[in-house]
Formats: C-alpha cells, structure tokens, sequence
C-alpha cells in the first residue's frame, strides 16, 4: 500500500463520522473503532490490530469483527498492545460477562484460537506485512497509550494517538526526517480548555503552544479526532493557528507515505454515491465540450482508479479518439490537451460486415458492456491496436471496462474505455468488478447528457450567430456600408477584448472569459441591427436633407423665388439696386452655408 487509510476518523460516533480506526494494509489495521461498517465483508480478511490504548471508541468493533466472522475465518486475530492496555481489555471486555473470551474459543474445525493479545513495547520496531515496520511511541493520555510511527520504504507518517501537550513526539518528528506527515489529536475546542486539560486532548490553543517544538517546516500536520458536535467551532479555531481544513483528517482519507499527501478514497459505496453527485454537478456545469470530454475520463478513471482512459465519439460510420489518457505513462491527448493524430475505428469492414474485431466498435454496434480480465488472454477481439501500443512504450495492457454512452433518446453517441484497474493503494492491477461496472454505467449516462447539452448550446449558438450574419447580408443588401461598419465593429470590438486579455499592465486584472468574448462579438453584431426596419431614405441618404429626394433642390428654389420678389420690388423702384444686391448676396451666402452643411 502506497499509504494509510482512515476508515474512522472521528473524536466520537455521528451520522458522518466514525471513530479512530487506521487501515495499514489488507491486513493490518491500528485501532478498531470503526472495521465493520467501513470494510465491510472485507473485515474477515483482517489479521493484525494494533491498539493505542484501552478506551471503547478505539477497540469497539474488535468483538464485532469475530462475531460477524467466527465461522468465515482461518486465522487468529491477533491483536497487539502496551501491557496495561491488554490488561484493562482482557478483565472488562472479554470476560465472559461483558463479552465472550474469544481467546478461549477456538475457530471452527481447528485448534487455533480466535483471539490472541500481544504485548508490545513502545520504542520497538516490529515488522508487519508488506514491509511496513510499526515503531510505537508514548502517548501522554489518561490511560497507558501509544502512538505509532508506520514506516515503509524510507517513508514514514507518525499517528499521535489520543493525546495531550507531548515534547517526546516532536522529538521523534525532528530527529526522523524520514517523516513526510503528522496526524494529531485535536478533540474539544479552546472554551473548553478544562475539560480537555482533565481528559489530556488537545484544543486548538494547546496545539499552537506545542508545536513550538516543531523545528522542521518540511512535514505535513494533519489533525484527526475532533468531536463531531465541535467540528464547525474547531475548524475556525484552527484555521486561526495555520490548519486549514484541507488539514482535517475525515473518514475516508488516505495519507501517502512518499510525500505526506491527503487523497480522498472512494471504496464505500456512500463515498461512491457521493462522488457521484458531485461529479453529476461538474459535468452540467461545464460548458466547453473540450474540457468537458477531458472531465469525463480523469472522473472515469478517478472512480474506478484505472491508470488509463479513452472516450470515443461516433461519427457516422467511425469512432474517433476524443481523449486519451494514461497516468503512469504520463499520456494526456486531446480534449484541451493537444490534438490526438490516431486514425479512426471503422464501424464496417470494407465487406460491409460488422468490425466486431474491436472491442470498442463492438460495445458501440451491441450497445453492451464489456469487462476483460486481462486483453491479452481474451478470445474473440484484436487487440493489435493495443498490443502495438504496449511494444512501443514498455506499458502492459491488462484489465478492461468498455462502456455504451447514450443520450436522453437512447441512442449510443460514443464510448467510454478504461484500462488497468489498481489496487487500491497499490500498484497492483486487478479486474474490474461488477460495482465498477453499475457505477461507471451510471457516470456515462450522466456523461452522455451532459455532451448532449453542450452540444445543443453549441449548436444554438451557432445557429443564433448564423441568423444575426443573415440580418447582416440583409442589411448589407439595403446599405453596403451599413454592413461594412458592422462588420468593422465586430472585428475591433474583439481585437480590443482580446488586447485586453493580454494586458499585464493597465488592465492586468480584468480578463475576458470565452464565454464573456462570445457576448462581446454577438452584441457587436447586433448593435446595428434596428436599421432593418429603418426606412432606406434614413439608413441610405447621402445628405442631411435627403428623405425620398434630397430636399436641398426645395430650399433652392425657395431662395430662388425669393430672389424674384425682390427683384420685383427693385423693378417697381420699391428698393434701391444697392439694398437689392445686398439682399441676394445674403441669399446666395446662406445657401453656400446649408449646401455644405448638408453634406456634413
């Protein structure tokens, strides 16, 4: 295993969170405060418990496990503690009063016994399976207890157990640079200082006092067992002293030994149903086909951890390679990684025949899941496909889950492909199960509306920008240069944006989205669109006075009539020539006024 996992992560039970129990490999687990509702079946196959003290929350499901198993098992349940510990356990629990004495009752058809407490030592190493070596150290609690440094090749993660102010462990944390991670006890928070003080847990406050022995800012802290009732208060508590809740340890997580990092597993089928709403959510939210294709493999893989993913999309008689993608190679094509060069997948042979060869033309054509234990022993489908890809990069094709994704009228639109399932927290790859099958199935669905919807709003718009150009060429029709200057608008307005966007000075902290850029060139191309319906004599005229005809032939012949009158009036002698020619100098001036005013 790549890392611990804490199936219970909690300071007490609630209808999120269980009590502390650490899962250390498929055997091996520290504590028991929450095996059966975590593992489920899987808890039959625990041999190893090793315990940091006395208290229920952290034995609890001990009793359960060989009880639920005590036919199913092969052998002894071992369980490991301090000498008080197995003491105090032994006299109040498996008694025959509060619990049977499971150390006295043999497993079915054997000699073995069902139950069996050994004593360790804090500051020994003792080696468990799969190479992780187990060094327990003191604890500072009300009763005899130990925390564990858990070692696996050269990597180390140091769990405090419940615990007070406690120098020693720092001291192992300092001297050990081996340990990438700390997961401490932080239970109640500040205002109640005094019962923690009495109950030696830590709050928030006392945390901050104590890590002033911490000399090393290159391991990661985490904190576990805080009190469900208190979570929202401790959280803000501790994001005062510098843990964030990124830093709060919750059922489920998973701690790497390589770099001390927090994941999130996904084993349980609540987690599974829970990653499922959320990945539903991300899927109908994005809007950008691209990523969204790329979302819908790395979410695929996610779920089912398989190494690689491939997501086809039917093309009329082709499947084409969308997005390509396999982790441990470090291979990420298409969707918004880079164009993928790959030939398509016919759906025909050139007889005309069904290309059923392929396994994912086959899920395309048959609209089935198929679920292959290993490509290389299967019958009925090339694989030369694969087999060439292998022999190319050094990689080992194995397992595979091919998937149908249909839209809301049913009808397949692509095909989901994952490959080499992995062990969970190792590097071991497995088939994949029927549960990876339904949950995946339910993913592609989702998946498949979602590409539909994008696709659909693609097209919308498309067809949206179709009309606004066809408004255009109409306009163009009445006014040419109408419809240049629209043009015009559309082609500065998104060269502005876009200069805009690469700005890292004046506008540096103003960006256009993609989405905020369609806008931009959709308003551009309407903002002159009312001229439709604006009458030719007002969109077209070449002059100011131009309605049907241009109206400055009318005023011309007004100050031409004008002109007459007067000179009327100086031919009957009821003006002087002088007074006559000022008065038409004046006309012939203010026509040369509104003759160029008209034009502009």
């Amino acid at each position: 295993m790549r890392g611990i996992k804490f199936l219970g992560a909690g300071g007490s039970v609630s209808s999120k969170s269980h009590t502390t129990c650490i899962q250390i490999s498929d055997n091996t687990l520290i504590d028991a405060g929450n095996i059966m509702h975590a593992l489920g079946e899987k808890a039959k196959c625990i041999k190893n418990i090793f315990l940091s003290h006395s208290h229920l929350d952290h034995i609890v499901d001990i009793g359960f496990l060989l009880d639920n198993f005590f036919e199913k098992r092969e052998e002894t349940l071992r369980v490991y503690g301090l000498k008080e510990t197995i003491s105090v356990i032994k006299q109040h629990i498996y008694n025959n009063d509060i619990w049977p004495d499971f150390t006295q009752l043999n497993i079915p058809n054997s000699t073995k016994p069902s139950l069996e407490f050994i004593t360790i030592e804090t500051d020994k190493k003792y080696t468990v399976e799969e190479g992780i070596i187990l060094t327990p150290f003191s604890s500072v609690h009300t009763v005899a207890c130990c925390g564990y440094i858990i070692e696996k090749d050269e990597n180390a993660i140091l769990f405090s157990g419940d615990t007070f102010q406690n120098k020693k462990l720092w001291e192992h944390v300092n001297s050990n640079k081996n340990i990438k991670a700390v997961i401490i006890d932080v239970s109640f928070p500040n205002k109640l200082a005094k019962v923690a003080r009495q109950s030696l847990h830590l709050t928030p406050k006392y945390l901050q006092e104590d890590l002033h022995h911490l000399k090393r800012d290159d391991v990661k802290l985490y904190v576990d067992h805080l009190k469900p009732m208190y979570k929202n208060e401790l959280i803000q508590e501790l994001s005062h002293i510098g843990v964030d809740k990124e830093y709060i340890v919750e059922d489920g997580d998973i701690i790497l030994y390589q770099d001390g990092k927090k994941i999130k597993g996904f084993d349980d089928i609540y987690s599974k149903i829970n990653k499922l709403n959320t990945i539903g959510v991300a899927l109908s939210s994005e809007q950008n086909l691209d990523k969204l294709l790329e979302n819908i493999v790395t979410l695929a893989k996610e779920i089912t951890h398989a190494d690689g993913g491939t997501l086809y999309m039917l093309d009329k008689e082709h499947l084409l390679f969308r997005v390509v993608q396999t982790d441990s190679l470090g291979i990420k094509m298409g969707g918004e990684s880079g164009e993928i060069t790959w030939p398509p997948l016919p759906l025909y042979l050139p007889d005309g025949t069904p290309n059923k060869k392929m396994v994912a033309v086959m899920c395309a054509l048959e609209g089935k899941i198929i679920n292959i234990k290993d490509v290389y022993e299967a019958k009925g489908f090339s694989f030369d496909g694969t087999k060439k890809f292998d022999a190319s990069t050094g990689y080992r094709s194995q397992s595979m889950l091919v998937i149908p994704l249909r839209d809301h009228e049913n009808k397949i639109i692509g095909v989901l492909q994952l490959i080499n399932k992995q062990e969970f927290l190792s590097d071991k790859i497995i088939s994949f199960s029927k549960d990876d099958e339904n949950t995946t199935l339910s993913l592609a669905s989702q998946a498949a509306v979602a590409i539909t919807k994008v696709r659909l709003i693609a097209g919308l718009e498309t067809l949206l920008e179709a009309f606004l150009k066809s408004i255009i060429y109409a306009i163009g029709k009445k006014s040419p240069y109408t419809a240049g200057h629209i043009k015009r608008m559309v082609k500065l307005s998104l060269m502005i944006a876009n200069k805009v966007n690469e700005d890292t000075q004046e506008f540096k902290e103003k960006h256009y989205s993609k989405e905020e850029l369609q806008e931009i060139n959709f308003s551009a191309l309407m903002h002159d669109i009312g001229k439709l319906a604006t009458p030719e004599q007002v969109v077209d005229k070449a002059t100011k006075l131009e309605t049907i005809y241009d109206r400055i032939h009318t005023i011309k012949s007004r100050i031409e009539l004008m002109k007459k009158e007067y000179e009327i009036a100086f031919l009957k002698q009821e003006m002087t020539q002088e007074e006559y020619e000022k008065i038409v100098r004046e006309l012939d001036e203010y026509f040369e006024i509104i003759q160029k005013s008209n034009f502009g």
